[in-house]
């Protein structure tokens, strides 16, 4: 932890260090040579406490007057538990940095400072106090929102056992103490000197760069009153006496100091700056010992980013975003251009704007063929100038769209270069491309992909009410019509294969599409076909939903909305006026450089609808991908598409913030207890529902009474007989029934199931009994308590399995659940335990957690006991999974099974696998079970 500290607080230094036996504590004296009219430079200490702080893996950002409940660097965990939380989500468009707040509180009556600050107390004496009033939120009367968004409230309600809750949400004002991995904390701003927003600025720093607060349920911060300080006098007219005046004044300018370094971060983007002395490298990339060039971090063969941590991994794209180099492929000279008739971009034609390079030109030949419309080409060429033989390629090209080709050629810069491999700038193309459009609208395509014959005419005639009109949703900036893209499998491509497949594409195109939607769903029934990239990268086109398209419509439907998901990249008609430029920062990745694009729709309030009164099919091709250099590539890549998000998030906060003319923070507290003044009662803390704006209802934990539950003494009986089956009267038109056998002595009292790697707990808790239909969803809610061996070495497994479900999915089966790892480290899983290759996975969103358990010592006087709930819903062939950790969402994907057995059943839920099973369990160690509820639909 770091502080700053005048000499006269060293009492508090001996405190804490009372507090927490074993802390070293460092102490670097500083002499101030500022004048006597100088404000206490605050913000300056903490920065050099910080840089002090950069030489540790964590820095618990806390004044000096504060005393940590006993036993607070326990509580906190190991430190790559504590790495684990504190990294940034796995998906890009989530949180960049992660902050646990802690909650800080303070003697309603100074008279009970001494008493708490010398006596024994605990984390629990602490939630008392501020039950009955003798404790309340730090700076409750002076500056509510310092600390409010903590929510105390649920801080109070939280379940036994838990670790923290959140995401809370940011608000204006808000100043909590954090504790950060040293690499991912901001600088303080020394301009702030003095009293008066000093920790504001930095909090509002980390929610300009997308940070999430999560506040530490089983620790806390006590607040030691002292008397004002010099600063605090000078500054709030409350305490400055005769001097009111110049205190007001003050006052003013520091918030006008404050906006105005809002604005500044926000136009930067949230950069961290690192301005102090100590601090010349980006501490980001000090700290990970990591290099600004993304070639240097991960080595051009991609072995240094095999052996990094899922942790270091994340660390690394984390600190790439502020700080690493991008490099972009810059187009050559033009060497040749060709520009299409004026009148073929009239009325409601749409321009299929598109890119390649020399050699496949032949591609245009074929796209002249199928699309009627004009058409925006960029290609790149290797040579210095267009030779004979291009030039009578273009001649042809052009004679045979007759007045619709437009045409550039460029020759290619000298690229920078990924481990040896020329980078196509795919971006720089696009944007070229778009340049030549000449028509309202175009469809960005590229040059592998062939329309069905009568796209172009079926959009002519609809995508103008499409794009415009509100029948299809509410008015809206911008609107994207995705043309929904599949592909043939061709796995080998073999020329065999590869032959059939354009028979079979030929064929596909120049059908009416009723007759090519039917034969492309026996194409995904039997696996020989899937949307564009479903293999490689389902979240490309994930969000267009095949099944739904491929599914007939009873209702005369041109166009059906979907949502944006991270890293969609579709082929879509966009309206070129006022449409973002594709990032060429993108040029040197061949990775994010579509979906950048989309990003930024969807972060201007683009919505997104599927167009199915036609589609596009991919024309099988080598790919000209380095692997190599892509797998060398990807955290710079990831790293820069989280600073894309930074960027977008930094532009929608300073629109609003730049119209800012005062603080919310600065005026009264409306709540309840502070609008009763005196008459107010306990507990003193503000009843404002933050929990609302924590996350979006589809992230909140599925809430309400089980209308079936397994109990442990159910369990119990079951087991102490043997097993065999137990009919569970659930009603719903069947029953349940648990079976299988358990030997005796693996569950004892209290359903406590000891692990033994030879004797597993392994039930089956069966939902297809009796007359039954399958349940396509289903939420399962269970809380288990962790009891290690006690042996004076390694406490818990190695690896442990806890109940999940098991489910039909096209004829596969598979399963998903909670797996433990070394430290209790945890992970929401998905797989198909038949053929793993089948199932296509897309993980939307992904959070490190960890459980704690009694170590069996003796030192825990009480069980700890985690809730964890699941829950999952089979919708048109696709399942999508969620799981929650003591009410935070820890993971969210969808699966679907390519090529589907075509005489599989009914998809459904087929029972709750009730197993128990460690790896190398140490002797002793055990699992409580609690009871077992399940929420099946109303």
């Amino acid at each position: 932890s770091h502080a700053a500290a005048s000499s006269s607080r060293r009492g508090s230094l001996s405190r804490a260090e009372a507090a927490n036996p074993g802390t070293q504590i460092e102490l670097l004296l500083l002499e101030w040579r500022g004048d006597a009219e100088a404000f206490y430079p605050v913000n300056a200490l903490r920065n050099f406490a910080l840089g002090a702080a950069k030489a540790h893996r964590f820095a618990l950002q806390v004044d000096v007057d504060f005393l940590p409940s006993p036993g607070l660097r326990q509580v906190l965990g190991s430190d790559a538990s504590l790495a684990a939380r504190l990294s940034p989500p796995m998906h890009l468009s989530g949180a960049s940095v992660v902050a646990l707040v802690i909650p800080a509180l303070e003697p309603t009556d100074e008279t009970d400072a001494e008493e708490f600050a010398g006596g024994a107390w605990d984390v629990d004496d602490a939630k008392a106090w501020l039950r009955s009033g003798r404790l309340r939120p730090m700076a409750f009367e002076l500056f509510p929102t310092g600390h409010r968004a903590s929510d105390f409230g649920r801080w109070l309600e939280a379940a036994p056992g838990a670790w923290s809750f959140g995401p809370v949400a940011y608000e204006e004002g808000y100043e909590p103490f954090l504790l950060l991995l040293s690499a991912t904390a901001p600088p303080f701003d020394e301009r702030l000197s003095g009293y008066g927003r000093n920790k504001c600025l930095q909090v509002f720093h980390l929610h300009a760069m997308g940070c999430e607060f999560q506040v530490l349920q089983s620790g806390c911060l006590l607040h030691l009153p002292h008397p004002p300080s010099d600063a605090c006098s000078r500054t709030l007219p409350t305490f400055s006496g005769p001097d009111k005046k110049q205190a007001e004044s003050r006052l003013v300018e520091i918030k006008a100091l404050y906006r105005a370094a809002k604005l500044e971060l926000l136009q930067a983007h949230a950069v961290p700056h690192y301005s102090h002395e100590q601090t010349r490298v980006p501490a980001m990339l000090a700290a990970l010992r990591l290099a600004s060039n993304q070639c240097a971090l991960l080595g051009r063969s991609g072995a240094a980013a095999a052996n990094m941590s899922e942790v270091q991994q994340l660390l690394a794209e984390q600190a790439l975003s502020f700080h690493g180099s991008t490099m972009t492929g810059h187009l050559g000279r033009q060497l040749l251009r060709i520009e299409a008739d004026a009148e073929a971009s009239r009325g409601c034609a749409i321009t299929w704007s598109t890119h390649c390079t020399h050699d496949r030109l032949d591609r245009v030949r074929e796209l002249i063929d199928f699309w009627p419309g004009p058409i925006a080409c960029v290609v790149l060429s290797e040579g210095s100038s267009a030779s004979s033989l291009l030039k009578k390629e273009v001649a042809s090209l052009v004679g045979l769209a007759v007045g619709r080709l437009s045409l550039v050629i460029h020759a290619s810069a000298s690229s920078s270069s990924r481990g040896g491999a020329a980078c196509y700038p795919a971006n720089s193309l696009r944007a070229a491309s778009l340049e030549l459009v000449r028509s309202r609208l175009a469809l960005v395509a590229d040059v592998d992909l062939l329309p069905c014959r009568s796209l172009g005419a079926s959009l002519e005639k609809h995508v103008l009410r499409l794009l415009s009109e509100e029948e299809v949703g509410p008015p809206r900036s911008k609107r994207c019509l995705v043309v929904p893209t599949f592909e043939l499998t061709c796995p080998d491509l073999e020329d065999a294969d590869i032959q059939a497949a354009r028979v079979e594409i030929c064929s596909l195109l120049n059908q009416d599409v009723p007759a090519a939607r039917s034969r492309l769903a026996a194409l995904f029934a039997s696996g020989a076909a899937m949307l564009f990239h479903a293999g490689s990268y389902p979240p490309g086109h994930g969000a267009t939903g095949a099944e739904r398209w491929l599914a007939e419509s009873g209702e005369d439907e041109i166009a059906y909305a979907t949502s944006w998901e991270d890293g969609y990249e579709p082929y879509a008609v966009l309206e070129v006026s006022g449409l973002p430029k594709f990032d060429v920062r993108f040029d040197s990745f061949f990775r994010f450089d579509k979906s950048s694009l989309f990003a930024e729709l969807a972060a201007s309030g683009c919505d997104f609808h599927v167009y199915r009164e036609g589609f596009i099919l991919d024309r099988p091709h080598p790919k000209c991908i380095d692997t190599d250099a892509l797998a060398a590539s990807r955290a710079a890549a990831r790293g820069l598409m989280r600073r894309k998000f930074r960027e977008l998030r930094c532009a929608e906060l300073l629109a609003e913030h730049s119209q800012l003319q005062d603080w919310s923070a600065s005026h009264a507290c409306r709540c309840a207890v502070h609008a009763a003044g005196a008459s107010k009662v306990p507990p003193f803390f503000c009843k404002l529902d933050m929990q609302g704006a924590t996350a979006a209802p589809e992230q909140q934990e599925p809430q309400g009474p089980a209308p079936w539950v397994l109990e442990p003494a159910e369990l119990e009986q079951f087991a102490g007989r043997g097993g065999g089956k137990l009919k569970l009267p659930w009603g719903g038109g069947g029953r349940a029934a648990l079976v299988g056998q358990v030997d005796r002595g693996v569950v004892g009292a209290a359903c406590r199931v000891h692990l033994d790697p030879e004797v597993p707990l392994q039930l089956r808790l069966s939902l297809l009994e009796g007359s039954w239909p399958r349940l396509e969803a289903l939420t399962v809610r269970l809380s288990v308590g962790l009891a290690g061996g006690g042996d004076g070495g390694r406490a818990f497994p190695s690896q442990l399995w806890l109940p999940g479900l098991s489910l039909n999915l096209g004829g596969l089966e598979v399963r998903l659940g909670f797996r433990l790892k070394d430290g209790l480290t945890g992970h929401y899983i998905i797989y198909a335990p038949g053929d793993e290759e089948k199932l296509s996975k897309h993980i939307l969103r992904r959070r490190f957690w960890q459980l704690t358990g009694d170590s069996g010592t003796g030192k825990s006087t009480k069980r700890v006991m985690h809730a964890l709930v699941q829950q999952v819903v089979i919708k048109d062939g696709v399942l999508h999974a969620r799981a929650w950790v003591h009410g935070s969402l820890v993971f969210e994907g969808k699966a679907l099974v390519r090529g589907p057995e075509p005489d599989a059943g009914p998809d459904g839920i087929v029972a709750l696998q009730l197993m128990v099973r460690a790896l190398d369990p140490p002797a002793g160690s055990a699992v409580w079970l609690g009871p077992l509820e399940l929420l099946p639909p109303h």
